[in-house]
């Protein structure tokens, strides 16, 4: 099969690659319907996970939010799509307020 593929074209035509590429996505969406496991996905946040926290002797010290110990200093929690827009827009607002602003010692 891979020996059929070769780059004996002369252009690419990028926009009816879009125009093809887009009808697949809006016929894929017309023909989604969400299941249980989608449905439930749904119902889950990263803000409800919790962790255990355990000693050196394997004792259980408690449980813990898992966004106390998130790895990032900087996230965003979306939750609804329609705000993505407005919700990027004033991440990358506030990151760039912290990268520009002169540290002060």
């Amino acid at each position: 099969l891979l020996r059929e593929f070769s780059f004996e074209q002369n252009k690419t035509h990028v926009s009816e690659l879009l125009n093809a590429a887009t009808a697949v996505f809006l016929d894929a969406g017309r023909n989604h319907q969400a299941g249980p496991i989608e449905t439930a996905q749904l119902l889950d946040s990263v803000l409800d996970i919790r962790q255990p926290q355990f000693a050196s002797d394997g004792s259980l010290l408690g449980i813990k939010s898992y966004m106390e110990n998130f790895p990032f200093p900087f996230y965003v929690i979306l939750r609804d799509i329609d705000a993505l827009p407005s919700v990027l827009g004033d991440a990358l607002r506030q990151w760039f307020e912290l990268v520009t602003t002169p540290k002060s010692t």
